[in-house]
């Protein structure tokens, strides 16, 4: 586990220190809809904006926009703390089926947050929870690999060739374009012919420029599209800023 900044572990202590201090279930379920009203309020105004854009000025446009991401901005940060506040009261309970539900938590807190969080419930949670927290903390980590990946990924375009004297092919394509895209890759992504045969389903790459890109979209492939393996391939022409996916040209 990688560690973490002093200053993460002081807002964590800030944070927990603040919801030691209990308030009614009324009270915290009342806070919670207001803030969650709140998007859906300026999501609207945004639609009511772009809709009679034609009558109001750029400036008036650029400041409503504004105040949208500030307000979401905020919105998602009250979000953390509710979920951080759900853990710290679960945690602390001393209940062995409240400690196990309130690791579920860390799922949905900020990497930023669950890291030392988990840390931090080491020494209070029951001998019985232990395996729960230690899974916990591996999801962490893959969590934190796989940041790292699509970090790597997204500066690259993708290109996705299949063989197309068998139209199913171009379908799986497609299909692994969009489990890319809803895994958050944020690259170019085109589907293409292939002008050249694949013995196998293939990440090609070139060695000295790409091959830390292709492994992390190697990994991100495996969780996401399951359905097929990909092996990793060497070319010996680089093909600048892309890496290709090549479908088994018989499969």
């Amino acid at each position: 586990m990688s560690g973490q900044p002093y200053g993460n572990d002081q807002k964590i202590d800030k944070i927990l220190d603040i919801l030691s201090k209990k308030k009614s279930l009324t009270t915290k379920f009342l806070e919670f809809s207001e803030k969650l009203f709140i998007p859906i309020l300026l999501g609207i105004l945004a639609f009511i904006t772009s809709q009679a854009g034609n009558k109001i000025s750029k400036t008036q446009t650029e400041i409503a926009l504004s105040q949208l991401e500030m307000a979401k901005s905020q919105y998602k940060a009250n979000l953390q703390v509710k979920y951080i506040e759900l853990f710290y009261q679960d945690i602390t309970s001393q209940n062995v089926q409240k400690q196990r539900d309130a690791l579920s938590f860390l799922e949905l807190i900020e990497l930023d947050e669950a890291d030392p969080l988990v840390e931090w419930a080491e020494n209070r949670v029951k001998p019985e929870v232990k395996p729960q927290l230690e899974e916990a903390r591996q999801n962490i980590v893959s969590r934190q690999q796989r940041v790292q990946d699509l970090q790597k990924v997204n500066d690259y375009k993708i290109q996705i060739f299949y063989n197309e004297k068998r139209p199913e092919q171009r379908r799986i394509a497609v299909e692994i374009k969009n489990a890319l895209k809803n895994a958050e890759v944020r690259s170019v992504i085109e589907v293409k012919p292939q002008l050249d045969k694949a013995s196998s389903d293939q990440i090609r790459y070139f060695p000295k420029d790409e091959s830390e890109v292709a492994k992390a979209l190697k990994r991100i492939l495996d969780t996401t599209y399951p359905k097929r393996s990909f092996n990793l391939q060497e070319v010996y022409t680089p093909s600048k800023g892309a890496v290709s996916i090549f479908l088994k040209t018989e499969s």
